[in-house]
């Protein structure tokens, strides 16, 4: 940073500023690389997570590449009106760009999460506020940023003051969303289910970096409020380190921090879609009644069921059910008929004889409540959709169990199951599900 400034043409004898210093070019070729890498890899989560809402965040990734370019050609031509007017406007510009992003974010894990609903404004209505303000701060900051470089006094005092304005806009727009994500986020603490509760989904990471990088947004934007009030030949305008340290390195932050955790990540986990009574699994989706131990108990239907209990495990596609009780008395199910295959009799017949399992199926039969319990479960997750072949993956156990009638009906049976003398521990249910050990 040199002291021989200010830099910047003379218009009709009036000294027009641009610069009070001479820009540092390596300083912003080495943001120029960070900003293409952070871009960069941002493209490819946007294909891989099939987030399309983060292509703001990406238009605001290569402003701050074009922007600091822009600063470092004008280290060569600091009186230049192309490489000012280029740095002024997309450093401006990109950062409601990154800002429309976070608060579609904020949408997006709520939907995933089924807490949409607790936010004290409909989300759906304040992304689309929050987004319609970024685009009139982008247009206000494009003008007051262009207008100065006309050398007119009153353009460049309209200019400042249209700036300013713009910023002071988003500041307030900045400050409002991150008090609807805190308190989205202590509602949403306060919720219980076996999604939320779970320790397979890390999903108050993803509120923490939403308010995170909302506050680094915040702490840039005053900066930027100061340094226009100041005006030209103020202290922050004055120095190069301030846009550095306040605006670079903090909007890098922003594109990193969200690069770490991407809320694609959650969104393409299966849980971006409303589940609360309207579950629909897409085509591939597997089916229940092709786990290994649902195939053992599905038999025709024309044959006879031997005891009640065994016609309840038929209607509900057993397996995840029996694999909860029988992990507390340490049997493991095992595949004892293929996908293509009628279940073995005698297969069936030798678990039977098995006095743990046996003695599970007594104590079920002789509960008809745990029964009925079982029965509605099978149906309801029949109802969802579950299509054939293989164990359910985390994504498909992950979405029904977001659904609130199979909460409400697990539940039920887990009452049901241990009122009969089978005791379960939720903590590890998922797994079971998933037949792991």
């Amino acid at each position: 940073m040199s002291g021989d400034g200010p830099y910047g043409p003379v218009v009709n004898g009036t000294q027009i500023v641009f610069f009070e210093y001479l820009p540092n070019k390596p300083a912003a070729i080495s943001f120029v690389a960070l900003f293409g890498i952070a871009t960069l890899a941002h493209l490819v989560f946007l294909f891989i997570f099939r987030a399309w809402f983060f292509i703001p965040f990406i238009l605001g990734g290569i402003c701050e590449i074009f922007g600091y370019f822009g600063r470092a050609q004008a280290h060569d031509t600091p009186d230049k009106a192309g490489p000012f007017i280029l740095q002024n406007v997309l450093l401006l510009a990109g950062t409601p760009f990154l800002a429309a992003t976070i608060y579609m974010s904020l949408r997006r894990v709520a939907t995933a999460l089924d807490s949409q609903h607790l936010s004290f404004i409909s989300l759906r209505w304040l992304t689309k506020l929050y987004v319609l303000i970024d685009i009139a701060c982008i247009v206000s900051q494009f003008i007051g940023a262009i207008i100065p470089a006309s050398g007119e006094p009153d353009a460049i005092t309209k200019g400042r003051t249209i700036l300013i304005a713009g910023l002071i806009v988003q500041l307030c727009a900045l400050s409002i969303f991150i008090l609807t994500s805190l308190y989205l986020y202590i509602r949403t603490r306060q919720e219980t289910g076996p999604f939320l509760d779970s320790s397979l989904v890390r999903w108050r990471r993803y509120f923490r970096t939403i308010e995170a990088v909302t506050v680094i947004m915040i702490i840039r934007s005053i900066v930027r409020v100061v340094e226009y009030l100041q005006g030209q030949g103020g202290f922050v305008i004055s120095h190069e380190v301030f846009i550095y340290l306040f605006d670079a390195l903090l909007m890098f932050l922003v594109m990193l921090l969200l690069l770490i955790v991407h809320p694609g990540r959650l969104v393409k986990n299966g849980t971006g879609m409303k589940w609360r009574g309207q579950t629909q699994i897409h085509e591939g989706a597997e089916d229940i009644m092709h786990l290994p131990f649902a195939h053992l108990i599905a038999g025709p239907s024309s044959t006879p069921p031997a005891q009640p209990i065994m016609f309840a495990l038929r209607r509900i596609i057993a397996r995840p059910m029996l694999r909860v009780a029988t992990r507390q008395i340490h049997v493991t199910p095992r595949r004892f008929a293929s996908a293509d295959q009628p279940p073995n009799m005698q297969q069936l017949e030798s678990m039977m004889n098995d006095p743990h399992i046996r003695e599970t199926f007594e104590k079920l039969s002789r509960h008809p409540p745990a029964i009925e319990a079982m029965q509605k479960m099978g149906d309801i997750i029949k109802s969802k959709g579950l299509a054939t072949s293989g164990p359910p993956s985390k994504m498909d156990i992950m979405k029904l169990m977001m659904d609130k009638e199979f909460r409400d009906a697990a539940t039920k049976l887990t009452t049901e199951m241990q009122n009969a003398g089978v005791e379960i521990n939720p903590d590890v249910f998922m797994k079971m599900m998933q037949g792991e050990k």
